[in-house]
């Protein structure tokens, strides 16, 4: 069992439990901004890397679902932008990544360890 907290708040419940807002599988927590399976969290994060123009071979309105989300990249693209799931997020999550290990080497570089611990003896 999985602990988490909810959308809602409520510590302790089980977040697999809660479906996947874009293929309704089980979640796996909050990514870029909606709650989602690990399989869409790496769909989108692929898909914006990659930053290739999707097309959809029918009218636009494929289901997708944990055992045809394949199929339709444009549709489970779509889907995950109508859920809430963000661009910008991505961007944002990687620049305070970047300023954290930045931050990190330089305070390793410029204070001893000596230093740094002896606060906690």
């Amino acid at each position: 069992m999985m602990l988490s907290t909810a959308p809602g708040g409520e510590a302790g419940c089980d977040i697999s439990q809660i479906p996947c807002r874009v293929c309704s599988g089980p979640s796996s927590g909050f990514h870029f901004g909606a709650l989602t399976c690990e399989g869409c969290k790496g769909f989108f994060r692929r898909t914006v890397l990659s930053n290739v123009r999707l097309e959809c071979l029918g009218n636009n309105d494929c289901p997708i679902t944990p055992a045809n989300r394949n199929m339709c990249k444009s549709c489970r693209f779509q889907r995950c932008l109508a859920v809430g799931m963000s661009k910008t997020g991505y961007v944002l999550f990687h620049f305070i990544y970047i300023y954290i290990y930045i931050y990190i080497y330089i305070y390793h570089a410029v204070v001893p360890n000596e230093k740094k611990c002896e606060n906690y003896v």
